[in-house]
């Protein structure tokens, strides 16, 4: 159960970073 969690907190972390960077190549 723990797995899952983590994979769905390291989703969240990738998915911020992905937009983060979008944001920051727009600008």
């Amino acid at each position: 159960h723990q797995n899952k969690y983590l994979t769905r907190i390291r989703r969240i972390e990738i998915a911020a970073s992905l937009l983060l960077c979008e944001k920051q190549i727009k600008i």
